[in-house]
């Protein structure tokens, strides 16, 4: 797959070479390494440097953009994820949503693309096609988050169209489109927040909403789903002010506007609360809070429910439970649970002290005892192997994050060197094993955020100085893109 990368890289040189000025070495140096990344790491670094001073010709910004937005479509993860409850972490963390999703990526070229050519990050947004999700259960532990698309397309309505587009009403048939395309919960909340920000006369509202109830009432049932949208799906819209009357908020819908739809509103939430549900969504005896807010805003546009009946008990009585995902640490076993006791002793001793004062100091950590527990974990942490793990993922998270917090916490001098050497060093060599690139790099990015966040200008250049002397091409590349960030 990566030489098939680096050939589509070389193609797409080979066709616009031609027409591009040229650049200094030490720029063009940076773009052959980006273009070098396994896909979401080159999207990414190419938008990073399109942006960024070192390209300033326009025709490069459009160059890299767009090869940022093929890249990204090659991305292992296809969109963010959310994650519940205290589960086996790298269920989590190979799914998390920190910018390297196919959907993130490609909507981050679309919206860069718009600034430079409006026509050509139209054509890219129609290119993209619209998410789908499919399969999710009451057993999952992540669930999809789709909202980038939405969020692009208000961006793409709001400049992506010429005058006479717009004349002919293109833009307002790719809205209809977006919102004929809408297929399950996950796609309802960003859809409807996006219809509400829109800058539309009360013709195109109106028509557009009445799509929108039309696809509504298709939406299948699915309760995992459901219920991570669960809390917007009701329009806040009439908060109560002093004088007694409801004004709408910036940004959600008017009175008339919730009115359109009230009822294919009404009938999705009965739909969806009264199918199966999952074991940790909901409280016996407790109305659903989106049926309670359907009821006080029903209420309010209706006070004498002679339109908008209130949702009952019996209405939204689930037809069975489904379960839900098991709730595992990952500190299972006997190594792990000592690592994770040695950790807090390096970082606070078990003292029980108040507040900071609980953790050691910089001086404390300097310290021939707190040294010796510092060897010792080490010492620990080296012999742990991945068969004392349920999976390579697990044994890698345990293991970095140890090697991660010790690194953070050893005082300035040769043990820190070590320590972080060390820990580059089990990155470097786990970088082809670990199947998840997003796991992977979760420790990377945590450190280029460290260096990112400290006042210290010289914890800041020590930190992207380590990275940049790595042997692993995406880490050293980040830590110069880092460094350039000064």
């Amino acid at each position: 797959m990566r030489k098939l990368l680096l050939v589509t890289g070389v193609m797409a040189v080979a066709a616009w070479g031609a027409d591009l000025p040229k650049l200094p070495p030490a720029t063009m140096g940076l773009i052959d390494r980006a273009r070098g990344l396994p896909p979401e790491f080159s999207a990414d670094t190419l938008l990073t440097l399109a942006a960024s001073p070192v390209i300033t010709e326009r025709a490069w910004k459009l160059q890299l953009i767009e090869e940022a937005f093929r890249n990204a479509a090659q991305a292992q993860v296809p969109y963010p994820f959310n994650c519940h409850g205290p589960v086996d972490i790298t269920a989590c963390q190979e799914k998390d949503d920190r910018g390297f999703s196919a959907l993130v990526l490609r909507t981050r070229a679309i919206e860069a693309m718009l600034e430079l050519d409006a026509p050509r990050g139209l054509a890219m947004f129609q290119e993209l096609a619209p998410p789908r999700v499919e399969g999710v259960t009451c057993q999952d532990v992540v669930t999809p988050v789709v909202s980038a698309y939405y969020v692009t397309e208000g961006k793409v309505f709001e400049r992506g169209f010429t005058a006479k587009q717009r004349e002919k009403e293109e833009d307002l048939h790719l809205l209809e489109t977006v919102i004929a395309s809408m297929q399950s919960p996950a796609h309802v909340t960003p859809a409807m927040q996006m219809l509400a920000a829109l800058k539309l006369t009360p013709e195109q509202r109106k028509g557009l909403l009445a799509r929108f109830a039309v696809v509504l009432d298709s939406i299948f049932a699915n309760d995992r789903l459901y219920a991570d949208g669960e809390w917007a799906i009701v329009p806040a819209a009439f908060p109560e002010v002093p004088e007694g009357r409801f004004l709408p908020r910036p940004f959600l819908p008017e009175v008339a506007d919730v009115a359109m739809y009230m009822p294919a509103l009404r009938a999705y939430i009965v739909r969806q609360l009264s199918g199966a549900r999952c074991s940790d969504h909901g409280k016996p005896g407790v109305l659903p809070p989106s049926a309670a807010k359907f009821n006080t805003l029903a209420a309010k546009l209706d006070p004498a429910a002679l339109l908008y009946k209130p949702i009952t008990d019996e209405e939204v009585k689930p037809l069975k439970d489904e379960g839900t995902f098991k709730y595992e640490l990952p500190w299972k076993s006997q190594r792990a649970k000592d690592v994770l006791m040695a950790e807090k002793w390096l970082n606070h001793g078990n003292r029980e002290l108040p507040d900071d004062k609980r953790f050691w100091t910089l001086e404390e950590r300097r310290t021939e005892e707190w040294t010796t527990h510092y060897q010792d974990t080490m010492k620990l942490l080296a012999g742990w192997k991945e068969e004392e793990e349920a999976s390579v993922e697990t044994h890698f998270w345990l293991v970095a994050q140890a090697y991660a917090q010790i690194a953070s916490l050893v005082p300035p001098g040769p043990e820190r060197e070590n320590a972080m050497g060390v820990f580059l060093n089990f990155l470097e060599t786990r970088y082809a094993a670990v199947r998840s690139r997003n796991l992977w790099f979760v420790f990377v990015r945590d450190m280029l955020g460290q260096a990112r966040r400290t006042k210290d200008s010289k914890e800041r250049e020590w930190i992207l100085g380590r990275l940049g002397r790595s042997s692993n091409p995406v880490i050293s590349l980040y830590a110069e893109l880092g460094s350039m960030g000064k």
